[in-house]
């Protein structure tokens, strides 16, 4: 019986659904019978396409490089079993591959995100109900390249890997396929302990054919000669060049192969109106368009550096691609962009109608003539009278030599020297001195990569070598901005790059010193307050040092007397330079007046510091880096810290009665000696009298063993501050500290911003009434409530009768998120 595929079982319901609504008198057999000869017709093409699908591709003779494509009689490509190390791949013998059938099984179909859309037995409509759907690369006239690059390890890498292949005995292998409009291809990797390869195939339209829509499969045309391909593309001003060039490779009877970069009519007018400008200058569009005939002794150069050996479609363009041109005199650089929109250039012209084939070529039209870059970029700007000064700066720095690198690829932002005329005379003679951040401000010049201005249709950004963003944008007027810099003229192009001539000069916040820092809508009022003082010019000439700077909300938490008031502002300035990567918890930071303040991190995911704390003042901004050191913002002024925890609670107004506990404990030497850090949960002598009669309060503190206990509760033994409590979303979602005594305390601050703490074996939470009264060696906090039952069992560390515990915090809890 005949195997019926869905989409026929669909075929046969629905029609069968018709012949009962149309025909309810019409006979089943007959019905059926209908349906035989299209069934048969049907498994007939199904045979054929499976055979189809399993004939393995034909070879012919071999073909020797350098031969021309045109001359064989089917399309030639490139084969290699093997090379060794990381030569290009250039295989002196040429296997044709003919593209009459699906190539073989390499490589596997890639998993495509629709994949059930590819499938061969999806049917396009009724018209083509018989025709599968297949990857292009799998149809007719698909030529093929294939090689294999093994790297050789040398001895030492042969010893390191003798003992890592006897732990790891397996080979790892990775396939990445990538279509492009051209070209599909697959890279394969194999990896093992004892050898290294890269298996590359490419399938492509033969020359002579190319993708056809709707289809997209590659089906042959018409190939015509040089001269005539250019005329039909619109590029016949070229060709009258060519015409009168004396090329041999552009007489009618070559059969060399050639990829040329033609401009169109329209540019080619615009040249010959502009050709006596610069060489190393991209010309700029013109509007004249008169014919001017270009001398013979010009007309080769100007032919050949537009033409390269070899044919060479888009989907063959990589970024950076350097290409000879054929007289060996110049290169093509190509530049492939891919945002805001995607766009192939050639030594900056952007090309505008890729992929015309001739009988011995393939054709781009580009946007521009193409400029012949003679010189490096270093060489540009020597040569340059706008560039003196910033040539001056270059010469002092290690930037010379970089910029002089043929095989660099750099875009250099270059000031003019009335860009930095405009500089402040200190920051240009702290320039021109190698100052400090000197090659911070040249290096931001720098962006390691080549930006056309054809690339940026709108906005492009790139980092540039200081880390710092660079920004070219567009305007509607067509004028090109760095950073809202104006370029001013032309870019020039060089043989490692090009250069942008701009108006100003970009100096980065890290290049600036601290009190250009300062200067921002977050930390003015620290920068008035330390200009009154007289410090901020000591503070710009000094070398690596940290301000840690409070925010202008933080000074308006305090008193209208307080946030005028003159301080000690060597208290804000660390002696050496901190970064965030330094950071850990409890580190001890010194100041420029001798003091010591405690930074803290808090990490709720392992290794990932999610807040951090300097004397309890939470860090709001890590490390804005300034030209001599950095800059930390904090959202609280930080004040001198007591010297210890009990010369802090003796100093503090209303605690008597909690003094006179610890007074009588074994806390008082631990909390006056001991570094720790220890954080104490203080009760002032007003709640102590509202929570206990004196009866209870007598009784408390009779019994020492009850006042050790109460106080263990009140003593953690490690730094807590009141910014390292989060609010807690959900109702179990609390944190948990230990005491002195090694039993659970839990914290959370409420939907009102208050922090509790509370313990899981009392009733009734304690409110922090006054935060971080810091000292050298922990912090005091003031709460409204003692952490006490009122009896024996609680003082013992039992929990209350009363506890609920089937429902175990969530009363607690409840109570701790709407009580203040």
């Amino acid at each position: 019986m005949n195997r019926l595929t869905p989409t026929v079982l669909v075929l046969l319901v629905l029609s069968f659904s018709s012949w009962t609504v149309d025909s309810q008198e019409a006979n089943l057999d007959t019905f059926l019978g209908g349906w035989s000869s299209i069934l048969d017709r049907f498994n007939s093409m199904r045979d054929d396409l499976i055979h189809r699908r399993h004939t393995i591709p034909g070879r012919s003779a071999y073909e020797k490089e350098g031969e021309s494509l045109s001359n064989s009689g089917s399309s030639a490509v490139e084969s290699s079993e093997g090379t060794t190390g990381e030569q290009e791949f250039n295989p002196e013998i040429v296997v044709v591959d003919k593209g009459t059938g699906e190539p073989s099984r390499e490589p596997i179909t890639p998993n495509w995100p629709f994949r059930g859309i590819t499938n061969p037995w999806i049917w396009k409509g009724i018209d083509s109900i018989l025709i599968p759907r297949r990857p292009w690369w799998k149809g007719p006239n698909v030529c093929i390249e294939r090689q294999v690059a093994e790297e050789t390890p040398d001895s030492n890498d042969a010893n390191k890997t003798e003992g890592f292949s006897s732990l790891i005995p397996f080979t790892l292998q990775s396939t990445q396929c990538m279509e492009s409009e051209t070209a599909y291809s697959c890279v394969t990797k194999i990896r093992s302990p004892k050898e290294s390869k890269t298996s590359t195939i490419k399938y492509q339209c033969c020359h002579g054919s190319r993708r056809i829509e709707p289809t997209g499969q590659c089906v042959e045309v018409d190939l015509k000669n040089i001269t005539a391909t250019l005329k039909e593309i619109g590029a016949a001003k070229m060709e009258s060049v060519f015409s009168r060039s004396t090329l041999p490779l552009l007489r009618a009877d070559s059969r060399e192969n050639v990829t040329i970069f033609s401009p169109t009519d329209e540019e080619m007018m615009d040249y010959e109106d502009d050709k006596n400008k610069q060489s190393n200058e991209i010309p700029a569009s013109g509007d004249d368009t008169k014919d001017v005939e270009p001398k013979e002794a010009d007309t080769n150069d100007l032919v050949s550096h537009h033409i390269v050996n070899g044919l060479y479609k888009t989907g063959d363009f990589h970024n950076n691609m350097v290409l000879s041109t054929v007289n060996n005199e110049s290169t093509i650089r190509i530049n492939v962009y891919h945002y805001p929109e995607k766009m192939i250039t050639a030594n900056c012209a952007p090309i505008t109608m890729p992929n015309n084939f001739a009988s011995n070529a393939v054709i781009h039209l580009v946007g521009r003539v193409i400029p012949k870059p003679t010189s490096t970029i270093l060489s540009l700007i020597e040569n340059d009278p706008r560039f003196t000064i910033f040539m001056s700066l270059v010469k002092q720095s290690n930037l010379s030599n970089e910029l002089a690198d043929p095989d660099k690829t750099i875009t250099l932002l270059a000031p003019t020297d009335d860009a930095f005329q405009k500089l402040d005379p200190s920051v240009l003679s702290r320039l021109q001195n190698g100052g400090s951040c000197y090659n911070v401000v040249l290096e931001n010049h720098v962006i390691p990569n080549i930006i056309c201005s054809s690339a940026i249709t709108t906005m492009y950004w790139h980092r540039s070598q200081a880390n710092n963003r660079i920004v070219l944008t567009r305007n509607e007027d067509n004028k090109l901005y760095v950073n809202d810099v104006p370029v001013e003229g032309s870019e020039l192009l060089g043989t490692n790059g090009l250069v942008y001539p701009i108006s100003d000069v970009l100096i980065p916040d890290n290049a600036k010193p601290v009190s250009a820092n300062l200067a921002n809508r977050f930390t003015s009022h620290f920068l008035k307050l330390a200009n009154e003082s007289g410090v901020i010019s000591e503070w710009d000439s000094m070398d690596n040092i940290t301000i840690i700077a409070p925010t202008n909300n933080a000074y308006k938490k305090l008193d209208e007397n307080e946030q005028n008031s003159t301080t000690d502002f060597g208290y804000y300035v660390a002696k050496n330079l901190i970064t965030q990567s330094s950071f850990f918890n409890n580190k001890i930071i010194e100041t420029s007046n001798g003091q010591k303040l405690r930074l803290n991190v808090i990490e709720e995911i392992p290794g990932l510091i999610s807040r951090a704390t300097i004397q309890c003042a939470r860090i709001v901004h890590f490390n804005r880096d300034v030209c001599n050191g950095a800059v930390i913002m904090v959202d609280s002024v930080i004040k001198p810290a007591k010297e210890n925890i009990i010369t802090a609670l003796e100093s503090m107004e209303g605690f008597n009665l909690f003094r006179a506990l610890i007074r009588n404990s074994t806390f008082e030497k631990k909390l006056t000696e001991e570094s720790g850090p220890f954080t104490v949960l203080a009760v002032d002598d007003a709640s102590l009298n509202q929570q206990f009669t004196e009866k209870e309060l007598t009784e408390l503190t009779s019994d020492p063993s009850k006042v050790e206990r109460l106080l263990q509760k009140h003593i953690l033994p490690e730094m807590i501050c009141c910014s390292s409590i989060r609010q807690a979303p959900l109702l179990l979602n609390f944190q948990r500290f230990r005491v002195m005594d090694g039993s659970t305390l839990n914290a959370h601050r409420d939907l009102h911003g208050n922090v509790k703490f509370w313990s899981p074996v009392i009733n009734g939470m304690a409110t922090v009434k006054k935060c971080d009264v810091m000292a050298d060696n922990g912090a005091v906090h003031v709460i409204n409530r003692a952490i006490y039952g009122g009896s024996n069992r609680e003082v013992n560390g039992e929990p209350e009768p009363h506890m609920n515990h089937q429902l175990g915090n969530i009363p607690l809890i409840i109570q701790g998120f709407w009580k203040v």
